[in-house]
């Protein structure tokens, strides 16, 4: 006998809000124009992560950023102006996001 077993994620979505500033780390002034992004990683029953696009937000004159969206996704990678923010570690739930990264510092 031959037993063939799919798993797959079927995760509900969920509402996401995510919002902080950018500085400049030189001056320590708001950074206005920024593109902040979020791409999450498609639940799946595997452990590699395949990109999925969350939401993207562009500063204010207050450097201030918002990003609403619904998602599946529990893991995100932060994008600033297209290049990935700090180590690419991914990030773990809503929670981490607003906690540890409210506050964008860019060179």
């Amino acid at each position: 006998m031959v037993l063939i077993i799919t798993a797959t994620c079927t995760k509900e979505e969920v509402s996401l809000t995510y919002k902080g500033t950018v500085m400049d780390t030189i001056g320590g002034h708001p950074v206005q124009g920024v593109t902040v992004g979020l791409t999450g990683c498609e639940p799946s029953s595997k452990s590699t992560c395949s990109p999925l696009a969350v939401g993207q937000s562009i500063t204010d004159v207050n450097g201030r950023f918002l990003i609403q969206t619904k998602t599946k996704s529990d893991r995100f990678f932060l994008t600033v102006n297209g290049s990935i923010y700090r180590n690419g570690s991914p990030i773990w739930g809503q929670e981490d996001l607003n906690r540890y990264y409210n506050m964008l510092y860019l060179k």
